[in-house]
Protein backbone atom coordinates (compact mmCIF):
# COMPACT_ATOMS: atom_id res chain seq x y z
CA UNK A 1 0.00 0.00 0.00
CA UNK A 2 1.28 3.45 -0.91
CA UNK A 3 0.86 5.35 2.37
CA UNK A 4 2.03 8.61 0.86
CA UNK A 5 -0.73 8.49 -1.76
CA UNK A 6 -3.32 7.66 0.90
CA UNK A 7 -2.15 10.54 3.10
CA UNK A 8 -2.22 12.94 0.17
CA UNK A 9 -5.80 11.93 -0.69
CA UNK A 10 -6.93 12.24 2.93
CA UNK A 11 -5.31 15.65 3.36
CA UNK A 12 -7.03 16.92 0.21
CA UNK A 13 -10.37 15.89 1.71
CA UNK A 14 -9.86 17.36 5.19
CA UNK A 15 -7.90 20.56 4.54
CA UNK A 16 -10.01 23.65 3.93
CA UNK A 17 -9.79 25.20 0.50
CA UNK A 18 -8.38 28.71 0.17
CA UNK A 19 -11.91 30.04 -0.33
CA UNK A 20 -13.17 28.24 2.80
CA UNK A 21 -10.17 29.51 4.76
CA UNK A 22 -10.74 33.15 3.69
CA UNK A 23 -14.48 33.03 4.45
CA UNK A 24 -13.95 31.40 7.84
CA UNK A 25 -11.15 33.76 8.85
CA UNK A 26 -13.31 36.72 7.85
CA UNK A 27 -15.96 35.55 10.33
CA UNK A 28 -13.30 34.98 12.99
CA UNK A 29 -11.86 38.48 12.53
CA UNK A 30 -15.27 40.18 12.58
CA UNK A 31 -16.18 38.27 15.73
CA UNK A 32 -12.90 39.22 17.39
CA UNK A 33 -13.52 42.89 16.57
CA UNK A 34 -16.90 42.71 18.29
CA UNK A 35 -15.41 40.78 21.23
CA UNK A 36 -12.67 43.40 21.69
CA UNK A 37 -15.21 46.22 21.80
CA UNK A 38 -17.55 44.40 24.17
CA UNK A 39 -14.75 43.17 26.45
CA UNK A 40 -13.55 46.74 27.04
CA UNK A 41 -16.74 47.39 29.00
CA UNK A 42 -15.68 44.77 31.52
CA UNK A 43 -11.95 45.44 31.60
CA UNK A 44 -11.28 42.15 29.79
CA UNK A 45 -9.26 41.13 26.77
CA UNK A 46 -10.46 38.48 24.29
CA UNK A 47 -8.03 35.77 23.25
CA UNK A 48 -8.61 33.57 20.21
CA UNK A 49 -7.95 29.91 21.02
CA UNK A 50 -8.32 26.41 19.70
CA UNK A 51 -7.62 24.77 16.38
CA UNK A 52 -8.06 28.00 14.44
CA UNK A 53 -4.93 29.42 16.10
CA UNK A 54 -2.92 26.37 15.03
CA UNK A 55 -4.50 26.27 11.57
CA UNK A 56 -5.69 22.72 12.19
CA UNK A 57 -9.44 23.35 11.96
CA UNK A 58 -11.53 21.20 9.71
CA UNK A 59 -14.00 22.61 7.17
CA UNK A 60 -16.74 20.37 8.58
CA UNK A 61 -16.12 21.84 12.06
CA UNK A 62 -16.22 25.58 11.56
CA UNK A 63 -15.88 26.57 15.18
CA UNK A 64 -13.48 28.61 17.26
CA UNK A 65 -13.07 29.63 20.85
CA UNK A 66 -12.70 33.06 22.37
CA UNK A 67 -11.59 33.31 25.97
CA UNK A 68 -11.89 36.49 28.01
CA UNK A 69 -8.91 37.40 30.11
CA UNK A 70 -9.73 39.51 33.15
CA UNK A 71 -7.22 41.36 35.33
CA UNK A 72 -5.70 39.16 38.04
CA UNK A 73 -6.44 41.89 40.57
CA UNK A 74 -10.20 41.23 40.44
CA UNK A 75 -11.76 39.58 43.46
CA UNK A 76 -13.53 36.27 42.89
CA UNK A 77 -16.87 38.00 43.35
CA UNK A 78 -16.08 40.74 40.81
CA UNK A 79 -14.69 38.20 38.33
CA UNK A 80 -17.88 36.15 38.59
CA UNK A 81 -20.05 39.27 38.22
CA UNK A 82 -18.19 40.54 35.14
CA UNK A 83 -17.93 37.09 33.61
CA UNK A 84 -21.67 36.50 33.88
CA UNK A 85 -22.46 39.95 32.49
Amino acid sequence: MDYKAVLTRVLKRIRPSEKERKEFMSVVEKTMEIAREEAKRFGAKPILAGSVTRDTWLPSKEEFEIFLMFPESLSDEELEKRGLE
